[in-house]
């Protein structure tokens, strides 16, 4: 306590009560709020999480995944005998294989033919720090492309210093026509504090704008970056969905 007690209300005191009673008034304020976020987690399980479907993009040649013959566009229905609705339970169930020979994976192709893999494990080499349990099998996500129409510019950027805005589309680098975003940014990167001239398109009008690639520290070295990013293209349709959980599922 900080003040003095009078000597008529010292069995009041805090400091005089039982210990049993003092651990039982410390512990309830952080008790109330673990009851609360488990509520709280556990409601928004119940009402469902917006997520998306574990359709594969693509699969690194010579891979496990490759090896065990999953093709681009493969849904991973299920990880032995469990059913993956999505890529986190997908990343579950493949984590949960560590240490095993082998894993049954289930997958369905874009005919709905369902097929049952093997996917070898003795070899599978999981860098937790460096990679994903996926990309360390040679699995890579579907995920929509994105376009050559800005999105996002960086305040402050050497983006913005050039002038470009949300809704431009870039059509050339350097005079050279471009062919997706990866091709600008393959360029960018390795071109720390260069000069360039980004033809654009805005509101119907060509525009040539120059902009200085900016510099950053990677462990790799240094890097250029411009501070921009692109709209991507819509999800198909079904891939991204609500996933919900019964009563009991959302506590587990």
């Amino acid at each position: 306590r900080i003040d003095d007690v009078p000597p008529e209300l010292e069995d009041k005191a805090f400091n005089n009560k039982p210990v049993l009673q003092r651990m039982a008034v410390i512990a309830a304020g952080p008790g109330v709020n673990f009851i609360f976020a488990f509520f709280a987690l556990w409601l928004m399980y119940l009402v469902g999480l917006e997520t998306v479907k574990p359709v594969v993009k693509s699969v690194e040649p010579e891979s496990i995944a490759a090896i065990a013959g999953v093709q681009p566009g493969d849904e991973i229905i299920k990880v032995g005998d469990r059913n993956t609705p999505d890529w986190e339970a997908v990343n579950l169930e493949i984590v949960s294989n560590i240490g095993a020979e082998k894993a049954n994976v289930t997958v369905k192709d874009s005919s709905n033919v369902e097929k049952e893999l093997t996917f070898t494990l003795g070899s599978w080499n999981f860098d937790p720090d460096s990679e994903s349990p996926l990309s360390s099998l040679g699995l890579i996500p579907y995920r929509p492309d994105a376009t050559l129409t800005v999105g996002f510019v960086g305040e402050g950027s050497a983006a913005q210093k050039a002038g470009l805005q949300p809704g431009d589309e870039l059509l050339a680098l350097n005079g050279a026509e471009l062919s997706s975003w990866e091709s600008l940014v393959d360029v960018i990167v390795e071109s720390p504090g260069e000069n360039i001239s980004l033809d654009i398109q805005r509101d119907g009008q060509q525009l040539t704008l120059d902009a200085t690639i900016a510099r950053r520290d990677t462990p790799q070295g240094q890097s250029g970056y411009l501070g921009v990013s692109p709209t991507f293209e819509p999800w198909p349709e079904g891939y991204v969905f609500t996933h919900q959980y019964g009563i009991i599922e959302a506590i587990g």
